[in-house]
């Protein structure tokens, strides 16, 4: 049997979203939580999420210190999702549609910050 090559490509967002957020998994909330500390602790200026898939988070950065999110993911519904939901409400989000795979070897979501 051959092995899928990118199955996020193939997973719709609220599928993706809804395993996320069940109470046994917990994942979205964490993400988010680990987002918004981050955020608070380093008080960054801008920051990039690595597959971001629907912008988990990227609403408590509303508001606060962060000037620019970039976005990073590799299915562009999921891109197109993001730029939906917060577009005309992130000042400073850029979105790109990338496979991280192909500058790196191995694939986490991680979140970067920079003071510039």
């Amino acid at each position: 049997m051959e092995k899928m090559r990118k199955p996020w490509l193939a997973i719709p967002l609220a599928e993706y979203e809804g395993h996320m957020a069940l109470p046994e998994i917990g994942h979205a909330q964490l993400l988010a939580d680990e987002l918004d500390f981050s955020v608070r602790q380093h008080s960054p200026k801008s920051i990039a999420v690595i597959g971001c898939a629907g912008g988990n988070g990227f609403d408590r950065s509303i508001g606060g210190v962060v000037d620019r999110v970039v976005g990073i993911d590799i299915n562009p519904r999921y891109v197109e999702a993001v730029r939906s939901r917060f577009g005309g409400r992130i000042p400073g989000l850029e979105l790109h549609v990338a496979d991280i795979n192909l500058y790196c070897r191995k694939s986490h979501p991680w979140i970067w910050f920079s003071r510039r």
